[in-house]
């Protein structure tokens, strides 16, 4: 707002976005009014004067403020539904017809299994048995690819396979890395007489593996549902 002072009288003018202030001013007093048309009446004289008034220029950017503290962590959400029952995938694999001669105390391929990629639970239940009389040793084994390995004892058992046979039970923990196969590997430790083999292959996919170390040996020949 602009102040004007004459003969006496005080104005108050408004200045708005002109850069001059227009009056008329009384020719025989000298009062002064804001002009509020194009023109002053015949009684007046038009003066005019500038306002001291320029727009304004903006102003520079402030500086970046500080980053404000982190906020408060929200409330836990309410608990999700429960899943569905996850499906154990086996697979089984059975051979009835190995043997070996007498005196092959090398390993022989008797029963393989083909499998995916992953972590196994693994057993195997072999009976073996000879016709031929005295102590007959059978001894078998389970082997992994390259691209795979075993994880816990026992992997390896033998029996005597003698006229009444008997049961030779392998079980572990497999991890195959690429798809691949386990095989069961056989041998005829001691005698001369043909040994006859047959048995069948589990392997039980699992998710993750933990080996449980008994405080004693497992006994050959021991079950895989025991604690073994």
């Amino acid at each position: 707002m602009a102040t004007i002072v004459s003969a006496g009288v005080t104005y108050a003018v408004a200045s708005g976005s002109t850069d001059t202030v227009r009056a008329c001013a009384h020719k025989k007093t000298g009062d002064l009014r804001i002009m509020t048309g194009k023109k002053c009446k015949k009684s007046e004289t038009p003066v005019s004067w500038p306002s001291g008034l320029s727009p304004a220029t903006q102003g520079a950017t402030g500086a970046k403020g500080d980053t404000g503290a982190p906020g408060t962590i929200g409330d836990t959400g309410p608990q999700g539904p429960a899943g569905e029952n996850g499906l154990s995938v086996s697979y089984w694999d059975g051979f009835s017809d190995g043997y070996l001669n007498g005196g092959v105390s090398t390993y022989t391929l008797m029963d393989e299994i083909q499998l995916p990629a992953g972590t196994y639970v693994v057993f195997s239940n072999i009976w073996a048995w000879s016709s031929g009389t005295g102590v007959t040793k059978a001894q078998c084994t389970f082997d992994p690819p390259g691209a795979g390995w075993l994880l816990g004892p026992p992997h390896e058992n033998a029996v005597d396979a003698g006229p009444g046979g008997g049961t030779i039970s392998l079980q572990t923990h497999f991890v195959l890395a690429n798809d691949g196969a386990l095989n069961v590997l056989c041998k005829n430790n001691t005698g001369t007489h043909r040994i006859n083999f047959e048995g069948n292959i589990y392997a039980i996919a699992v998710n993750s593996v933990e080996l449980y170390d008994p405080p004693q040996p497992c006994p050959q020949n021991d079950s895989f549902a025991s604690v073994c």
